[in-house]
């Protein structure tokens, strides 16, 4: 059986370029860290380590077309708190994709460690991407409200809901997991920019990717059980017409 057989031929072969340049990303990366003696603009084109290079744009890309996909669930939904549910959503996502490029969580991060609280993470127990530690109230909040709205707006779609869950799992264990972990590894000796510390940052932007990817399956999987859901009320209202047209005759 093929993966993602339930989806339509397009939209699957869209999914299966998507994770080639997963691949090729993480490739790159490899290459990047080995060759970055020989040649920096690789190294600058594709570290999964840096901002503003083809794997950020890439992230970015991919909450785009998430934003996207969430809008039109929302244009197709026949319940007003499902449809604006999933236009919050699809804003949520938005903020995701800019902030790939601008960096507003590990600039903001960086703003209240060395401003507000100048001194007080001095050490090596924290690196510096400290957003898990200020911004993670705030991400199990929105998380906690994000899984409870799901079982509601998804209703009955069980393939969307488990594909919608897992992506946002994937995500938090890249972007929350990983990055406390590098946190706890990045100022240790021997660790800084080694190969334990190259593998983190590959599991965590292949996590991030992966995990936008299979949100974007549910989502496709949604929006068809919507397009059907619609179709079948549309072919209910032109029968009850067709019978009251014959029964006016009779």
């Amino acid at each position: 059986m093929k993966p993602f057989a339930f989806l339509e031929t397009q939209e699957r072969r869209f999914v299966y370029a998507l994770i080639a340049m997963v691949v090729v990303l993480l490739v790159g990366h490899v290459l990047a860290v080995l060759l970055a003696k020989y040649s920096w603009q690789l190294e600058r084109a594709f570290d999964l380590d840096r901002e503003g290079n083809v794997p950020t744009w890439f992230s970015s890309f991919l909450w785009i077309l998430v934003s996207i996909n969430a809008y039109r669930c929302g244009q197709k939904s026949p319940v007003n708190r499902e449809r604006g549910f999933w236009f919050v959503v699809a804003f949520v996502f938005i903020l995701f994709s800019v902030d790939e490029v601008a960096s507003f969580h590990e600039n903001l991060s960086m703003m209240i460690r060395n401003r507000l609280l100048k001194g007080f993470f001095k050490g090596k127990f924290l690196g510096p991407a400290l957003w898990p530690v200020f911004f993670g109230p705030f991400v199990a909040v929105l998380v906690t409200w994000l899984v409870i709205e799901l079982r509601s707006s998804l209703r009955n779609a069980r393939m969307a809901t488990r594909y919608f869950l897992i992506g946002l799992g994937l995500f938090l264990f890249g972007g929350v997991v990983i990055e406390l972990i590098s946190n706890l590894t990045i100022n240790s000796p021997g660790l800084q920019h080694g190969p334990l510390y190259q593998l983190e940052v590959m599991v965590e932007e292949g996590s991030e990717m992966m995990g936008a990817i299979i949100i974007l399956i549910g989502l496709f999987s949604f929006e068809r059980n919507l397009t059907h859901e619609a179709d079948q009320k549309l072919a209910g209202m032109n029968v009850s017409a067709s019978d009251n047209v014959l029964n006016r005759r009779r």
